[in-house]
């Protein structure tokens, strides 16, 4: 996910799909994302992660400071 080049404050669907679908080489449509299926799983997760107190997502750090590309332990020895 971390590869797809769109700005974090994109609410346009059809643009985040478009850089979706070009950078993950998929065909992912917004029928596909209002199905029935993926729209219970997506409110099972979101009921799951109430239920585990979860209320945003895991600031990762790298030596004492904020990694946003959650890459940099990989330079660690």
């Amino acid at each position: 996910m971390y590869k797809v080049k769109i700005n974090a404050e994109e609410k346009d669907t059809i643009k985040i799909l478009k850089a979706f679908n070009k950078t993950m080489k998929s065909n992912i449509t917004p029928a596909d994302i209002q199905s029935t299926k993926v729209l219970k799983l997506f409110s099972e997760g979101l009921q799951r992660a109430d239920s585990l107190m979860v209320r945003g997502t895991p600031t990762v750090f790298f030596n004492g400071k904020i990694d946003k590309s959650k890459n940099k332990y990989k330079t660690a020895k």
